[in-house]
């Protein structure tokens, strides 16, 4: 204690020269003389010292650029050094007075760490916590005094949670960071390790947490080679996955990350904690699995090159396993994540081309119909998945793999076709593996935005025909109308990517079929996709959301749905002759009525005959018809207005908003020339619009009539006055026509059976009665017990 007492005096003397000093620093010097030098109770006034001095740093830590990572801006020098050779140093924001008096405060707070009085040294640790983190000068030279005394008070705490223990801690993690004199010796290091690091996994309050891991990461950054460092991270590496907080996990990952890249690690211990974190893939918490495949992910985007090529394919498996098998959706994309960086950092080198070889091998696996769970099918999943993965991270070099695989995803795309016979697998509610291609579909969309040259060229590399650019479209298009609504959309949008590229070469060649410049043929064969096909499975997906059985559509696959409708309609339009040019065209119910031509031999001759002759007279009409009747003749594309009026007219959710969407986008898109040629298509179009505005239509949600109100806008500045007015009136007398309809036959059901009409007309008024009685009871429950709602609602 004398030579302390000695080593003190002498470390008074360096401040005391500088100048004057506060009554604070005056008060702390005090502290260091001899016992019979200090009066007595004269820690009572060194503790109010402290707390004062701790409260005037609280506050200097809220001004700008004061503590934490607060850097000056200019150099200057010492007032002191005239000299100018004098070192420079750079500006405090503290500025100069203060400055000096803080670091006269320093020396004089290390020695008050000695202090015999228990409530002086957790002031002095607080204190020094605060200023260590302003980059004073004074603690390097004190650097050794002050590591062996936060020991000492390491050494007294009985437990590495308690209040003083952390403080200690704190300003430990403090000096290691920001002061680079400050170097603990390898006993030193050794104690803390144990010390701080002994239990980790015991839970302690966040703030405890946060102390304990942000020096573990000091420490490690100071690099001292001690076995203890090696053990401790031994452990670190389980808690990536074992600890219960959240917190903890992602702080164990960082260190176990930081260790792997600083410290020096043979190749058999570097691939043991590579192995450790692999099998922590498959932990059995979710939580954990995720964080261990994160921990992966920084592994590999900081490692050193020729590692991660060294490490590559034993991290890949894996990772294509947990992305194809895993259960939670968050842990398949932190697994999709480290492949993405992984395919990235290796891109271009022979490791890369082996991995994406691999992927493009697992696309060939499974098919044929396998059985929900199978290994083999999940593998093909995955396989797909991470060739998509690899086109987004690096679309050149997965290039070539994609074209290789174009067999296997063009396989994947025809085993779903729902025009190839009922697979056994699958039953009324469920498509089985469903997710092959949808899969196969996102990739297809990827290769298409980001090489497209992988999906170009007349055959595969092997030569097979089958898997030609063609036949991947042909199949995308088939899958329009799969079951399951997200292969659906995936389709739909592949689809709609093809017609944005080649929709205009594809309108040109019907244009030029029309024009009796290309054989139907020729321009039919010419693209793997048909627009009419494509209506039509357009038209079924929104038909989904019509009748007893109808669901809901995606919003988003609706959106998509009316986007390809649009286009195909308006081109399919567009190429057709005008009504009185097109002789030769004829509508389902047409077909229908010259059916009886074919048959001379039928025994309804006359029969026949007579509906040959209406049918050939309703044909020269058509043919005649004039501009004031054009409206009340069949429109071109029967079918198409037909159903999508359906669904405008009785759809739900975004079946109905779909449908008079496209009745807007359609007729923006024809514009006035488009209406003048197919006159006939506005009444068919108004249809569902008018019905939905109506008020006295029920059924009708606020916003479907909201937009039906806006389509009804947009029709009447798409079309011609005269026309609009012709097809509005013809439409309000049609449904005006149905209505009466509808009553002449419940009123001709009452004369026929009137059986059946009492009995309606007793449970409709069972239905009224049953009403009012629940309206009563309501009123009734309304009241309660404390009188009348009215009451109530004055007291209110």
């Amino acid at each position: 204690r004398a030579r302390a007492r000695r080593d003190d005096d002498e470390d008074d003397d360096a401040p005391e020269r500088g100048g004057t000093k506060t009554t604070t620093t005056t008060t702390l010097a005090a502290l260091a003389r001899s016992d019979e030098d200090v009066p007595p109770n004269f820690d009572l006034l060194v503790v109010f010292a402290l707390g004062l001095l701790r409260a005037l740093l609280r506050k200097m830590s809220g001004e700008k650029g004061v503590g934490g990572k607060g850097a000056a801006v200019e150099p200057r020098r010492d007032a002191e050094d005239a000299n100018e050779d004098a070192p420079t140093t750079l500006a405090s924001p503290l500025g100069p007075q203060r400055e000096k008096i803080l670091r006269g405060i320093v020396p004089l707070a290390v020695r008050a760490l000695s202090s015999p009085h228990a409530a002086i040294p957790p002031l002095a640790v607080r204190c020094l916590a605060q200023l260590s983190t302003m980059r004073l000068s004074t603690f390097d030279s004190s650097t050794g005094a002050l590591a062996r005394r936060i020991m000492a008070l390491l050494k007294d705490c009985p437990r590495a949670d308690a209040q003083l223990s952390q403080d200690c801690l704190k300003l430990l993690n403090n000096l290691l960071k920001r002061h680079a004199a400050f170097t603990p010796t390898d006993a030193q290091f050794r104690f803390i390790v144990r010390f701080a690091f002994s239990d980790l996994e015991e839970t302690h309050r966040e703030e405890q947490r946060s102390t304990v891991f942000s020096l573990m990461r000091a420490v490690l950054a100071r690099r001292p080679l001690l076995p203890e460092i090696y053990d401790t991270m031994n452990v670190v590496s389980g808690l990536v996955v074992r600890a219960n907080a959240d917190e903890t996990r992602r702080s164990c990952a960082g260190a176990l990350v930081q260790f792997l890249l600083d410290y020096p690690l043979g190749e058999r211990r570097l691939r043991t904690h590579l192995e450790s974190l692999a099998a922590n893939f498959e932990y059995v918490h979710a939580a954990g699995r995720v964080n261990a495949l994160r921990c992966a992910r920084d592994v590999v985007a900081r490692f050193p090159k020729d590692v991660v090529d060294a490490n590559a394919v034993f991290l890949f498996v894996p990772l294509v396993a947990r992305l194809g098998a895993d259960e939670d959706a968050e842990c398949r994309a932190a697994a999709g994540e480290a492949l993405r960086v992984l395919l990235k950092r290796t891109a271009g080198g022979g490791v890369g081309e082996k991995l994406l070889d691999l992927a493009t091998r697992w696309c060939a696996v499974g098919g044929g119909g396998a059985a929900v769970g199978d290994d083999a099918e999940r593998l093909r999943r995955a396989a797909m998945q991470t060739l998509g993965i690899a086109v987004a991270a690096s679309p050149s070099h997965a290039s070539r793999a994609v074209a290789a695989a174009r067999h296997s995803i063009v396989s994947a795309l025809a085993e779903h076709d729902p025009a190839v016979a009922h697979r056994e697998e699958d039953d009324d509610d469920v498509a089985v593996n469903w997710q092959t291609c949808y899969r196969a579909l996102l990739l297809v969309e990827k290769a298409h935005a980001l090489c497209p040259e992988a999906l170009e060229g007349d055959e595969c590399d092997d030569g097979d025909e089958d898997a030609s650019e063609d036949s991947v479209w042909r199949a995308s298009q088939a899958l329009l109308s799969h079951r399951h609504q997200w292969v659906q959309h995936a389709a739909a949008r592949v689809i709609g990517r093809y017609l944005a590229v080649n929709g205009a070469a594809i309108a040109a060649a019907l244009a030029r079929r029309r024009d009796g410049s290309h054989s139907d043929d020729a321009a039919e064969y010419a693209y793997p996709v048909n627009l009419e096909t494509i209506a039509r499975a357009c038209v079924a997906v929104l038909e989904q959301g019509v009748g007893a059985r109808a669901v809901d559509v995606d919003e988003k696959l609706a959106e998509q749905t009316v986007k390809n409708l649009t286009f195909a309609a308006v081109v399919l339009l567009q190429t057709r002759r005008p009504i009185a040019e097109n002789d030769d065209e004829n509508d389902e119910e047409d077909e229908e009525a010259l059916e009886a031509d074919d048959d001379e031999d039928d025994e309804n001759d006359l029969n026949a005959a007579a509906q040959t002759a209406a049918a050939k007279e309703k044909k020269k009409k058509t043919t005649t018809t004039t501009e004031d009747d054009a409206v009340d003749a069949k429109p071109p594309l029967p079918w198409l207005f037909r159903r999508v009026g359906k669904v405008g007219a009785g759809g739900i959710g975004a079946s109905r908003a779909a449908a008079l969407r496209w009745t807007a986008a359609l007729a923006a898109s024809l514009g006035e020339e488009g209406f003048d040629r197919h006159p006939t298509i506005a009444p068919p179009l108004l249809l569902p619009s008018v019905l939905c505005a109506d008020d006295a239509v029920v059924g009708v949600a606020p916003e479907h009539r909201a937009i039906a109100e806006e389509t009804l806008e947009v029709l009447r500045g798409a079309m011609r006055g005269e026309l609009f007015s012709r097809a509005h009136a013809a439409t309000r007398a049609r449904i005006a026509s149905r209505r009466d309809a509808r009553r002449r036959a419940k009123a001709l059901d009452a004369v026929v059976d009137p059986e059946r009409a009492a009995r309606a007309r007793i449970a409709k008024a069972a239905k009224r009665t049953a009403a009012r009685k629940r309206k009563v009871q309501e009123r009734r429950a309304g009241k309660g017990s404390s009188g009348s709602a009215k009451k109530r609602a004055r007291e209110l």
